[in-house]
């Protein structure tokens, strides 16, 4: 969940409204050359994008303590990070960002539900509603010129054709474009970086084959060099001095599980030291550079940045491995994402032990902002989201529709902190949202808040807020939330949804009313006004 304040707000917030939380979005920023770290972060916070703390009844809640997984000082796994200086990185995966890696791994099947398949009765519309997203056709048309990325290509080269195409992102990034510009990238390939959108500008993809890939991690960790450091400890120097929120292995087969001491006992736990680069992973299984073909560090920045810009289209990418958020910004107007697939993303702290992130996110202001037809999945905060805390914010004209959402701890959540903000002309519709909580983001230690819709005790003021033909299926806790301190008029209306849960388990609230979901849940919702002629199935 989470935004994106300037560093003077994120200090404003941390130091007088830490317990209310805040967002930002990742710091973006990338070495001139694109292989280099960015710049050392050592603060706590970091500037992150994340929302609010516990307390608060916010997001990125605080990580798994360190108290809770036996934090002996004389764990045979412990080792200094702290004192170690950086040594050379193994070469046999430095390759430029942008350009395809002979170590580099695409996914084989469906990843989304590795860790804990389920299925339940939305199956078969799901995997329908999938199929068709990834092979959503290409529609993006420039008015003015268009640009080609491909592994194949060459920043020399004028990228305005496919035989002429550019390399990497971060000659996308730097390019001066005109309104009505298109970049495309190549389907099938492989892109590392993160993309700072710029306004009046599509981004999207061309070609036959697989959604392009834009992996927020710099490398296959795969291809570096593990080192034994102690009985069951490996440590590699990653280069990564924003905080790694994640590491993904085999896409999904396993993924971390994050300490903020240098204290491991289990596998899959891990330890970044931001200061120095190194990281430390808990394998009793040998190296993992062996063991695995695929190793994903997920670091604290937006895969796609998007703030205070207008007139942005991102389709049909696939976005995957960032510890922030994967598109995510403030203040913008007339943005479109559709069509494009979102995963494994989050984890990077946001300030203190609260963490982020967000498959799609707006913070603040934001006019006309749509997002349809995409699949997100493992995310360890929200699927979608706008969300904000300042005076007199407007969100206006937002539409989320026709998207499938695995995997999550929470598929759509929305609020508003601030009395004087209001939300208008709001649509959620033919949304799947499914196994909210039952996630990588199991692991926080708020799970029990995991739902399919989430809004929080916040004022959440709205006018035209409708709910309708959404399907909620199977969560950790709550199927939804729907709440506004500002009062019962503020509620979103519903219908035509259908809900599927487990017999007497949580259903969720609906302003003061909270509801079981037993035989009763659909007069329960019809007694408080909530829904009266919704679909009830049993799972």
């Amino acid at each position: 969940m989470r935004r994106l304040c300037s560093l003077l707000s994120a200090l404003f917030i941390c130091g007088g409204l830490l317990m209310a939380g805040c967002s930002r979005p990742p710091d973006n920023r990338e070495s001139s050359s694109g292989t280099a770290s960015s710049p050392r972060d050592t603060s706590t916070a970091g500037s992150a994008s994340g929302t609010s703390s516990a307390s608060a009844g916010s997001a990125s809640e605080t990580t798994e303590s360190t108290e809770g997984v036996k934090t002996s000082p004389t764990t045979k796994g412990k080792t200094s990070a702290a004192t170690k200086k950086p040594t050379t990185v193994s070469t046999q995966n430095s390759t430029p960002p942008g350009v395809r890696n002979p170590l580099d791994t695409k996914p084989s099947g469906e990843t989304a539900g590795l860790m804990a398949p389920m299925t339940s009765q939305s199956d078969a519309k799901a995997n329908a509603m999938r199929d068709g997203i990834r092979k959503a056709k290409d529609t993006l048309k420039a008015s003015g010129t268009t640009y080609y990325v491909s592994n194949t290509g060459n920043d020399n080269n004028s990228g305005t054709s496919p035989s002429h195409a550019w390399a990497t992102i971060n000659k996308v990034n730097s390019w001066d474009y005109s309104a009505g510009d298109v970049v495309l990238f190549n389907r099938g390939d492989i892109f590392r970086g993160t993309i700072t959108a710029k306004a009046n500008l599509s981004y999207g993809a061309y070609g036959a084959g697989d959604k392009p890939a834009i992996y927020g991690a710099r490398e296959n960790a795969a291809g570096a060099e593990w080192k034994k450091v102690s009985d069951n400890i490996w440590m590699i120097n990653s280069y990564v001095f924003n905080d790694i929120g994640n590491i993904v292995f085999n896409h999904g087969e396993a993924v971390g599980r994050k300490k903020l001491q240098n204290t491991l006992t289990a596998n899959y736990h891990f330890y970044h030291n931001k200061e120095t680069g190194q990281l430390y992973l808990y394998m009793d299984k040998g190296n993992p550079a062996k063991i695995f073909k695929d190793i994903e560090l997920c670091e604290k920045k937006n895969i796609i940045m998007i703030s205070d810009i207008s007139n942005v289209t991102i389709e049909n990418l696939c976005l995957k491995y960032g510890g922030g958020h994967g598109i995510g910004g403030q203040n913008f107007v007339n943005v479109t994402i559709r069509g494009c697939e979102l995963a494994w993303i989050g984890g990077s702290l946001l300030f203190g032990t609260t963490r982020y992130g967000n498959a799609v996110e707006c913070w603040e202001n934001c006019d006309n902002f749509l997002v349809e037809n995409c699949y997100i999945y493992q995310i360890y905060d929200t699927g979608i989201t706008h969300q904000g805390e300042a005076q007199n914010v407007r969100m206006k004209d937002i539409t989320y529709r026709n998207n499938l959402i695995d995997y999550c701890t929470w598929g759509i959540e929305y609020f508003h902190r601030n009395s004087s903000a209001l939300m208008s002309n709001v649509l959620f519709e033919g949304n799947i949202i499914r196994f909210t909580g039952y996630g990588w983001g199991n692991q926080r230690p708020d799970k029990s808040d995991a739902s399919g819709i989430k809004s929080w005790g916040h004022p959440n003021r709205a006018e035209n807020f409708v709910v309708r033909n959404n399907t909620f299926d199977t969560a950790f806790f709550d199927l939804f939330e729907f709440l506004a301190g500002a009062g019962v008029s503020n509620l979103p209306k519903l219908s035509g949804n259908t809900y599927v849960q487990k017999l007497n388990k949580q259903a969720g609230r609906y302003g003061s009313t909270r509801m079981t979901f037993d035989e009763d849940i659909a007069q329960s919702m019809k007694n408080c006004s909530m829904e009266h002629n919704p679909t009830i199935l049993f799972n």
